[in-house]
Parts: structure tokens; sequence; C-alpha cells
């Protein structure tokens, strides 16, 4: 399978075929230092494109002689800016048409049908960029995935059933000097192998499941190499313009294609140092290489080296296959970073508190300063910010770890955290009740530092005689300061209301009558029947234990027709000794109860009522004796008395 397919590539002096594992850095990557040699302005400024098919007199080609052409210019389809990453389905979807990392690439040729091109017709097709090598762009290093067709490439030997090596599909690159036209050096910069550096097939029904369509007569598997990035050192050619060309062939027969995906640039060549922890550097070579460092015989494209000691020595070989070496050294100077920050030690709940950033960062090749341009901020409670000495608020008092991450230009960062306590701001006791007569404490924690009322009294216990609003600004032993209010009410003063000889007590929890100022035995509830005429009062006990005796009321016995009277409905029959009709002088428009009480005050009974002026209420089961009947309506109280006898 390997063996069907030819690639010549030619390269300046150092270059490798191979994938390489490097120790992640946080650094956006420079631009290329030849201009849009990456196709970052997604287009094909500064590179000159050409089209063309083989020539007539190629060894076993069938192309008619009249056909030739060698035009210049971007043919679209031919070499084609892509600018969406997806997956190639001549590669079985194994390949991305843009590399890891990149924004851009481009495809030069075309495969199969379609979207994917117009068929195999003996074309070639070619892109170039020149330049100028200087110290800043004696580095190029360009990344290609190359995609080929060919007969039956899984089970065809190399001069077999396959294409002859001349008229194979293959992808080249070739660097040569601009004004000789002349591959610059034809020991390490020109490889012609017959398959692929780490090499990949797809039989042709995994490249219709996938997709993919290849031109009729020409439905075989391909041969296909993912991304590979190759580095080439020009430090020796400084001076002198160079053109790098990429080309892509389709087989000599006009039958099977091959194309390539390709991005490059170039930067200066040198190994370049970042940040490990603190004493430590990372060191990264160019990429595109095989990797020695000296003296730690480590074989990555990067190496940390911890507690380096400034002006350490590091070296490092880059090899290319063929063998051809080069070599870059570096002396290391290590970069300290320190965060630090500082804020208010005694931070309160709702106040705002400022963190002031103080890290800096040095370099150990001079001790100078190196700005610190970048603040990471987490407060703990799930807010961040980027400021250098921003401002937060804590809604919640607790304990929170704060952390910031400060980053200098070089990209080296330190990490710095602290526990921060938030404290809850002082609050004055709940509001208070005086009961009439009585006066209230305020009572302030005992962990407060200082207070001040409204009336300029600094005691934390004060007396406070009468109902209303109190002032008083805290401050607790954390220095939190907060304005609080206690708000003082009385209970109400007990009252009666009379309807006929009812006497109703407002709404307690305990109760007692009274007659001519003596304790009236067993008159313990909130209605009290008058069946002698005096001077009443009721005792009440509300609901926050307060005492209020009611005004005096004084009552003169009247008949019971004389009661009923003034009631706003009639109850008949009375006596009666199971169903009572309630006859209503008016309309009810809401609902009402009527309430059955004995004569000690007792509710024995409750009732609903519509809004018919008639209603029926069966006290059959109820014993026989005298009864009071209480109806409250809107702002009217009726009360009668009931008569229940045996029939």
């Amino acid at each position: 399978m390997k063996k069907q397919v030819q690639i010549a590539v030619g390269l300046i002096i150092i270059f490798s075929f191979f994938n390489y594992k490097t120790i992640a850095q946080t650094t956006i990557p420079k631009p290329s230092a030849c201009v849009n040699m990456d196709f970052s302005m997604g287009n094909f400024t500064n590179w000159v494109g050409h089209t063309s098919v083989y020539p007539s007199t190629t060894p076993g080609t069938n192309i008619p002689d009249s056909i030739y052409y060698y035009d210049t210019g971007i043919v679209n389809g031919r070499q084609t800016i892509i600018t969406a990453d997806t997956l190639d389905p001549f590669t079985c979807d194994n390949v991305h048409t843009i590399p890891l990392g990149e924004k851009f690439a481009a495809r030069l040729g075309n495969g199969g049908t379609g979207s994917w091109g117009e068929g195999a017709k003996w074309q070639r097709d070619f892109l170039s960029y020149t330049f100028k090598v200087t110290s800043s762009n004696s580095l190029l290093s360009y990344k290609y995935a190359a995609v080929l067709q060919d007969v039956n490439p899984a089970t065809a030997p190399i001069d077999g059933i396959g294409h002859a090596a001349p008229i194979r599909p293959r992808f080249i690159v070739g660097i040569k000097n601009t004004a000789t036209n002349v591959l610059i050096d034809s020991v390490c910069n020109f490889l012609q192998e017959n398959t692929f550096w780490g090499i990949k097939g797809c039989t042709y029904p995994q490249i219709e499941a996938a997709g993919g369509i290849a031109p009729q007569g020409s439905k075989t598997g391909t041969v296909y190499t993912d991304w590979t990035t190759v580095g080439v050192d020009l430090r020796a050619y400084i001076g002198q313009t160079i053109t790098v060309q990429f080309e892509t062939w389709d087989c000599g027969l006009g039958s099977h294609f091959g194309y390539a995906y390709i991005t490059a640039r170039c930067d200066s060549f040198a190994i370049t140092q970042g940040c490990s922890a603190n004493g430590g550097v990372v060191l990264t070579a160019p990429a595109g290489f095989k990797y020695k460092w000296i003296p730690s015989n480590d074989t990555t494209q990067s190496i940390e080296v911890k507690n380096a000691k400034p002006g350490d020595q590091i070296e490092v070989v880059l090899s290319n296959r063929n063998g051809c070496s080069s070599n870059l050294t570096i002396k290391v100077y290590p970069t300290f970073t320190k965060a630090a920050f500082s804020y208010l030690s005694n931070i309160c709940v709702n106040s705002t508190v400022t963190y002031k950033d103080s890290s800096r960062s040095y370099s150990t090749k001079d001790t100078s300063s190196i700005p610190i341009i970048s603040w990471l901020w987490d407060f703990g409670d799930g807010s961040t910010s980027i400021l250098q000495n921003p401002v937060h608020i804590y809604t919640k008092a607790g304990i929170y770890e704060t952390r910031l991450i400060a980053i200098n230009w070089e990209g080296c960062s330190d990490t710095i955290r602290h526990l921060v306590r938030v404290y809850q701001k002082p609050e004055i006791l709940d509001s208070k009740l005086i009961c009439l007569g009585d006066s209230v404490q305020i009572n302030l924690d005992t962990f407060l530092k200082s207070a001040l009322w409204y009336n300029g009294d600094t005691s934390f216990s004060v007396w406070i005689k009468q109902a209303g609003k109190y002032g008083v600004m805290l401050t607790d032993t954390f220095n939190c300061i907060t304005p609080d209010t206690v708000t003082v009410t009385t209970n109400q003063k007990a009252k009666i209301t009379q309807s006929a000889d009812i006497l109703t007590a407002s709404v307690g929890v305990d109760y007692q009558w009274f007659k001519d100022n003596n304790l009236i035995v067993g008159a313990t509830a909130q209605i009290y029947e008058a069946t002698e005429s005096g001077t009443y009062f009721v005792k009440v006990t509300d609901s926050n234990l307060c005492l209020s005796n009611s005004d005096t009321i004084v009552f003169t016995l009247n008949s019971v027709m004389e009661l009923s009277s003034q009631s706003g409905f009639n109850v008949h029959p009375n006596p009666g000794s199971g169903l009572f009709t309630f006859e209503f002088k008016e309309k009810i428009n809401s609902i009402a109860t009527i309430e059955l009480h004995t004569l000690t005050g007792q509710k024995v009974g409750a009732f609903k009522l519509g809004q018919e002026l008639q209603h029926t209420i069966d006290l059959e089961n109820y014993p026989d004796g005298i009864y009071t009947v209480h109806i409250s309506y809107l702002d009217k109280v009726w009360t009668q008395k009931l008569v229940k006898i045996v029939n």
C-alpha cells in the first residue's frame, strides 16, 4: 500500500516529516515575518500561482501533445483558500482541511468531482512565495497534508500493477535560489521518496461512505499523510532571495488525482524562552525537526529547565530525516514573578472592598522590572475581574478564597490566594412592644464596639417609655458600621361593644368581666350577657400578654322584646324546639355567620348565612336552655336571645 505513490520533496538544509511533542504554552503566536505566507489575509497576496499539465515527453504518459499549457495566475479550484475547517472524505474523514492552531490554509490541486474538483486531467498545480532571507525570517516552517490516488494502492507493487515512477501522483516542495532557479542544496534539501513518512491508506468504499466521489473510471483508494510540520534552517542564506515552491501532480495517464493542503510562515531561527514555575524556564526549539537537548538528552520540542541559574547555557541539535543537522544555543535567564495584593482586613457584608495589586516581576539577566500586564481575579463567590485594582461587594457573610493570577508581558504568571472573612453587619433586636403603663429595655449585643442613639445617648442599654421609631448607629468590634432602627409599639386598650343585653369584649386570649368593680365568677368569655343593671368593665389579655382594662359601661335591664327590637333580624318561633327561622330586615350583601353562645359566653355553634332575607337553622340536638345569637355584619353587631324548649 505504501509503495504506490511517489513524493519528491526539495527542502533547504534541514527538514523533518514527523509530529512533535510540546509543553503547552499560554502565548499567542506572533504574526509571520513573511507577510501572508500563512494565508492570514484570507487570500493569495504575495503568492504566485501556475497551472499546467504533464509534458508529452514524460515517460509513460498518454497526454496529447496538443493540450500542453503552463499558465501564470491563481485558478480557483486548483489553488483554493480554505476558510472553514471540515474533514476530507478522501482521507476517510481523518484529516482536517485546516491544521490545528491556524485560521486559514490553501488547497493545491483537487480531487474527485463536484465541490472537490473536476476530475483527474494530467494536471500539475504550483504555488510559490519569494522573499529575501534575513536574521528575522531565517526559520521557514510549513505544514502540509497530502492526498494521492493511484491504481490499487493497497496491493500494487511499486513497479508492478501501479504506475511507473515518472507518472505517479506526487507532492513536491522545492526551495530555489530565485536568481538561478536552482535548488540551494542538493544533499539535504531534496528527497524523492516512493511513500510518505507515516503514510495511511483509505479504500474507495470508505471514501464513498465519507461522501467522496472519484472521477469516472478512477474509483480506487488513496494514500494520505495527516498534517505534518517541516522546519528549514535558512541562516546560511541570509542576504539571498529564495523562492519556496509547492507542487501537486495528477497521474500521467489522466486517471488519478493528487492534491495537498498547505500553510507556511517564517520567523527568527532561535530558541524561545518561556516561563515555568519561579526559578525555572521552558525552552522551545523551532518546529519541524527531531531534537536532542544538551545536556539533558531530552528529545521533545520543548523542555523545562528547573532551578535554572542565570547564564546557564543550553544547546539543542536539530536533525532532519536525512540526518542533516543544525545547532542552536541559548543562555537562560529565569524570570521571577510574584503575585501579591492587599485589602482592608475587616470586610463587612454589602460594603465596598478595594483590592490593591502589588505584584511584581523581574529578569535575572539585569534585575530589570518586567511589567505585569494582566490580572485575573476570582473573589470566591462566583464573581471575577480583570482590573488591576478591583472593587467588590460581598452580599453574604462567610469565608471566601480570593485568588489573583498576575501575568507579565512575557506570559510568565504567578498565583496567590488569600482567605477573606466577610462579617455580618450588626443589627439591633427586632421591634419591641410596650404594654400600656410599662417601659421596654433595648439591649445591644456585647460584640458591639459603640452605639450612638438618636438623642446622643451612647449606652448599650436604654429604657424607652413611649411608642415610636428610634434610630441608632452601630459599630461592631470588626469596625462594621450600620444604621438601624427599633420600633416600639403599645398594645391596644380593651373595648366593650353593647348590643341590647349582650356585652362583647375586643379580641384577646383571656377575659374577665366585672360588675360594680366586683369580679363576676365564671365570666371569662369574650361575650357576656348582662342580667342585672350595673356598671360593667372587662379585663383583656391580648396575644402579646399585655393586660388592659376597658372603660366602664352602664347597663339598664330592659325586656326581652325591647332588646330584640334593636336587632336587624327577628327569630321565630322563639321559644322553639328545633327549627328556628331568622328573618332579616334588610338584604345581606355579604356572607355573615350566626354564632350561638350560652349565657356564660361559651360559643357552642356557628352557621353560615347566604344573601337571602330568610334563613333556617336546626337546633334539635342542642340542650334546652337560653342562648344568645350573635351576628356580625359589616360594621354592625346584632344580638338576640333564643330559647330552646322541649317539644
